[in-house]
């Protein structure tokens, strides 16, 4: 097929034609890594979760979004420096945010 890119009516064609393309890959890439997110986030979850347990800290509430992990609940010093720690650990992770209430 030629286009004449002088003719406004094809160039408009050509245009056109390439965003709705552009569009629609933006699309395909978004919805494949949303597809994606949710195991990431299950499994940062597990192994956070895991960690936490085998290293006996308990009272801590362990939340995932993306690949950032919130640390929430009441702890001593110890095992807030600990927690935080382990979490920053597991595989994946790339940032561990607390709101760990310290108490002595």
């Amino acid at each position: 097929m030629y286009f004449d890119l002088n003719n406004q009516e094809d160039k408009s064609a050509v245009v056109s034609t390439i965003l709705i393309g552009s569009i629609s890959l933006l699309a395909m890439i978004f919805l494949s890594f949303k597809s994606v997110i949710p195991g990431i986030e299950k499994d940062l979850l597990q192994g956070v979760s895991q960690q936490l347990l085998e290293h006996k800290i308990r009272n801590v509430l362990v939340s995932v979004e993306g690949r950032d992990i919130y640390l929430e609940g009441v702890v001593n010093p110890e095992s807030a420096d600990n927690a935080i720690s382990l979490a920053r650990r597991v595989k994946g992770v790339r940032r561990v945010y607390s709101n760990l209430r310290v108490i002595e």
